[in-house]
């Protein structure tokens, strides 16, 4: 029975997670449960359930995973999360990889960091009905 309860303590406690808003700038948060929801994190990061908090899970990867409020982020895969006010998420494809971004506008600087783009590496955005920028 002691070890039982010895194994239940170990996914109780407190424990950091990353979490950045738009800028990727991540910083660190405590949680008490190694198997939070969204919604867990979202409230970990300050947000209250009216903000409608989109969370992003940064995958190692560097791909960005949305998580669903009631879905369970598998914390194996990473412990950096973005996490900001929004009621939607949009595509963009960097090289070839698509990300999902919690707004519709996004910065070069940042758009370096996510995609990992040299600065010597141009950025072209490919519009569809004017010419590219």
């Amino acid at each position: 029975m002691e070890t039982n309860h010895h194994q239940a303590t170990q996914h109780n406690g407190p424990f950091q997670v990353e979490v950045s808003d738009l800028s990727l700038n991540f910083k660190a948060v405590t949680l008490h449960d190694k198997t939070p929801t969204g919604a867990q994190l979202a409230s970990a990061a300050g947000f209250k359930p009216s903000q409608n908090a989109v969370v992003l899970q940064f995958l190692e990867n560097g791909e960005l995973e949305d998580i669903r409020p009631e879905e369970v982020a598998s914390l194996q895969h990473s412990r950096k999360f973005i996490i900001v006010e929004s009621d939607r998420s949009f595509r963009l494809t960097v090289d070839g990889v698509r990300f999902d971004w919690p707004c519709q506008s996004i910065t070069g600087a940042v758009l370096r960091r996510l995609g990992e783009i040299p600065d010597d590496k141009q950025l072209l955005q490919q519009m569809t009905d004017e010419a590219d920028r």
